[in-house]
């Protein structure tokens, strides 16, 4: 049986609910969301504020997400392996088709996007963006093919 700390299982809980929902929200419509109490739901924001997960605007009173997670995020994004060893081979991608590419890594049953180059020639990017993710449903499944994944793990495999 595996331990946790429920207080900290609720805090993810609350700020997952940020992912997948509204950008803002009120007290009253979180608590109704997770079927809290109001005062649970008041304390958990404050002390997500005081560490800067969570911010409060001045004059609407809702909360939306901290400037902390996206040093966080970026921490994660900096520090990871992946995302300095395959930067060359989007290049590469990116110069042959002209095209915008991008870097996921599945996390479960999601697809996390976490790196990208934009293409020069598309006025917009359709691409999601860094740090947004998709369930592995909605990816095309051919890209996730056996003989797909083997030949984009070898080069991994050569320099390991």
């Amino acid at each position: 049986m595996e331990h946790y700390l429920s207080s900290v299982q609720k805090c993810c809980t609350l700020l997952k609910l940020f992912l997948h929902g509204s950008k803002e929200w009120g007290v009253t419509d979180l608590s109704r969301e997770l079927q809290w109490s109001k005062g649970a739901v008041h304390k958990m924001l404050t002390t997500l504020e005081s560490e800067g997960l969570i911010k409060q605007h001045p004059r609407t009173k809702l909360y939306s997400l901290g400037y902390t997670l996206l040093e966080l995020g970026n921490k994660v994004k900096n520090d990871d392996d992946m995302v300095s060893f395959a930067r060359p081979y989007l290049q590469q991608l990116a110069d042959l088709t002209k095209e915008s590419v991008c870097l996921c890594i599945r996390d479960q049953q999601d697809a996390i996007y976490v790196d990208k180059l934009d293409s020069p020639c598309q006025s917009a990017s359709s691409l999601m963006p860094i740090g947004d993710f998709r369930s592995m449903r909605q990816v095309p499944h051919a890209l996730f093919s056996p003989i797909v994944r083997s030949r984009c793990s070898r080069p991994c495999l050569k320099n390991q």
